[in-house]
This record gives C-alpha cells, structure tokens and sequence, in this order.
C-alpha cells in the first residue's frame, strides 16, 4: 500500500500532467527595454512573453513540439529588425520549474547552450525531468555582452 506522502505526490504529478496540453507560445517578438523587469511570464494561453529583445526577432520551437519528458531538440531562430539572420550570438536556453514545497519537490533548471547551425538558427538539447510548465529564457549575446532575452512558457508532456 503506498504511503501518503506517495499518493500525494502521485496526485500532484497526476494533476500536472493533465494541465500540460502543449508548448505555448505567441508569435509576436520579446518586448523591449521599456518594460519593467517584474513582468513575470504567467503559465496562460497564449504565453506571455517578456524580456529585453535588444532590437531582435527571437524564434524558439522544440523536436518533439510539445516537448517530452526525458531529452528534446531545441532551436532558437534569430534575426535583426531588418529579417537578416543573426550569425554571431552567443545563445543560451534556460528551462526553469518552480518548486512544488506541498508535494516536497524542488525546483528544477535545465540550461541548454545552442550552437549556431547557419542562417540565424541556433541549436541544442534540453532535457525535462517532469511533465508542466516551466519558464524558459533565452538569452542571446554578441561580443561577450547580454543584448537580448526573451521569456516564455514551456509546457511539457
């Protein structure tokens, strides 16, 4: 007979795999620098997106969409204002789950570093432990200096 403790988690893990219906995001670009920096990205449909876009179109899509549980492809797209694509960025995805203290998890990052692929597309594998949402950002940067980031949600099946 499990324990309380495992029904509890089982219930919530459960539950969290019944809200995850597919990764959501909007096609619009990141916000601009004047947006504060306590926009927080909210698990809603479409997702909101937040960040610094640095004058930047950022693109992002996973292999398989909607990510899995366990290992997914990761491509970031990017671009200048004019459409030109973006060959010499540094890129960086960062998936973060908060912790869930009710059910005596923790929080969970997972960080990806893409490789430029040509024509702006940046690519890498980022790994999920758990079905839900979690907060990406991704960060671009050009000569050693943060120019962008964009945030968004992300939610695994």
């Amino acid at each position: 007979m499990p324990s309380r403790v495992q029904r509890a988690y089982a219930a919530g893990l459960a539950m969290m795999c019944g809200l995850a219906i597919g990764c959501t995001r909007s096609q619009e670009p990141a916000t601009t620098t004047s947006q504060s920096a306590g926009n927080a990205t909210q698990a809603a449909v479409p997702a909101a997106e937040t960040g610094n876009s640095g004058g930047l179109n950022i693109g992002f899509k996973s292999n398989p969409d909607p990510p899995r549980n366990g290992d997914n492809a990761i491509e970031v797209t990017v671009t200048d204002r004019a459409g030109a694509p973006v060959t010499d960025a540094a890129v960086e995805a960062v998936f973060l789950m908060p912790p869930m203290p009710s059910m005596n998890m923790p929080a969970m990052r997972s960080a990806a570093t893409l490789a430029h692929q040509g024509g702006g597309r940046y690519t890498g594998t980022a790994q999920m432990s758990m079905s839900g949402t979690w907060t990406t950002t991704i960060t671009i940067a050009r000569g050693g200096k943060q120019v962008a980031t964009k945030r968004l949600s992300v939610n695994v099946n």
